[in-house]
């Protein structure tokens, strides 16, 4: 009886410590989706601009709450530097649903499209006899902005946004070392990083998303916007 008692003491001890292992995990992350522009803000120049949802799709690894918060942050602050130029704005779901009086009366359509991926590298390295194996996560994925004439859709011009190559912290190191025959032997694994998945999904995002915003805020000035409208008269 003694030894039954033990042996369950022992399995709800080893639950417990299973139950607690991701709290040394905790987010320590936060999403960040802002970007501080330092414009002054113009008068009311009397331009409509039609601004569609932002079409953008994700890796699947990216949590969904994550991708929608993204979308509504990134249209928001679109809405908001248009507006500091001077622009009053319609914001729409779809371009193709715009009654043909609106169009009239509106000079351009803004549209963002694009994708982002997050993906996990690992690159293998030696030396001696030793193999490194290193997992990092890093970024794949482009925005691309246009304006459009909004009775054709004819997009007057555009410009992309490459979203590639930003990383995240080393997760992982593996370590295997050979033996005197030359096949592979013991191997080990070194955590580089404390961070959890989630953590380095949203450090990626955030570069992702301060990026983005600094090239929309060096493009979309009347000066240029007022150049594409020309086309439309």
């Amino acid at each position: 009886m003694k030894n039954i008692s033990i042996a369950f003491l022992v399995g709800i001890y080893i639950i417990l410590i299973g139950c607690a292992t991701p709290d040394s995990k905790a987010d320590k992350i936060s999403l960040n989706f802002y970007y501080q522009s330092n414009r002054d803000k113009q008068e009311k120049n009397n331009h409509i601009l039609i601004l569609e949802e932002p079409k953008i799709t994700f890796s699947k690894n990216i949590n969904l709450q994550y991708q929608e918060q993204f979308r509504k942050s990134l249209k928001s602050q679109i809405k908001t530097l248009l507006t500091i130029e001077g622009y009053d704005i319609l914001e729409v779901s779809d371009k193709n649903n715009i009654p043909n009086e609106a169009k009239k009366k509106h000079s351009l359509i803004v549209e963002i499209v694009g994708r982002i991926d997050i993906l996990e590298e690992i690159g293998v390295n030696s030396k001696g006899q030793d193999f490194f194996q290193e997992g990092i996560d890093k970024s794949l994925g482009f925005l691309r902005v246009d304006f459009l004439e909004p009775k054709k859709l004819k997009i007057l011009y555009g410009f992309n946004i490459d979203l590639s190559e930003i990383h995240s912290k080393k997760h992982y190191v593996n370590v295997s070392r050979t033996n005197s025959g030359g096949f592979m032997g013991k191997t080990e694994t070194h955590l580089v990083s404390k961070d959890n998945y989630q953590d380095s999904i949203k450090n990626i995002l955030n570069q992702i998303y301060e990026k983005t915003l600094r090239n929309l805020d060096k493009e979309m000035h009347y000066k240029n916007i007022s150049l594409y409208a020309k086309d439309t008269e």
